[in-house]
């Protein structure tokens, strides 16, 4: 199998990474392969990376899934630790008061489900490593 056909096939079996970002692979005139992420908000790329076998194509894959996993899970944990002021995690979590609790738990909630949203995307993505896994 050639070099370019093991790079589609690797792009075929990550789809799912593809279809839920704004990520994308190009071929160029030369024969320089690019992996690419668009920031649609911003009208520019978060990154734009060179590659030139399926192997490294797939590390830039699976590490770019595991930088967005890793800032969601930053962003909710800073998110919950800045609302609470950064306090004794015992007088977070004991207050005695059913009121400052409950409002404390609709926050911690609505931190994590606005976390756990964002992360559909990324989990549709990990489709090809779970397959790739069940394989094994």
């Amino acid at each position: 199998m050639s070099k370019d056909e093991k790079i589609q096939k690797l792009i075929e079996k990550y789809g799912g990474y593809f279809e839920n970002s704004n990520a994308d692979v190009c071929h160029t005139y030369k024969g320089i392969g690019f992996f690419f992420r668009f920031a649609p908000k911003h009208k520019n790329f978060e990154c734009f990376i060179q590659f030139e076998t399926a192997g490294q194509l797939k590390n830039i894959i699976l590490g770019e899934i595991v930088d967005d996993i890793n800032m969601l899970i930053e962003v909710a944990a800073n998110m919950i630790a800045h609302e609470y002021d950064y306090k004794e995690i015992n007088e977070m979590t004991h207050s005695g008061d059913y009121e400052k609790s409950i409002n404390k738990l609709f926050y911690n909630l609505e931190v994590l489900t606005k976390s756990i949203h964002m992360l559909e995307g990324v989990f549709k993505a990990l489709s090809g490593i779970l397959a790739e896994k069940k394989e094994a």
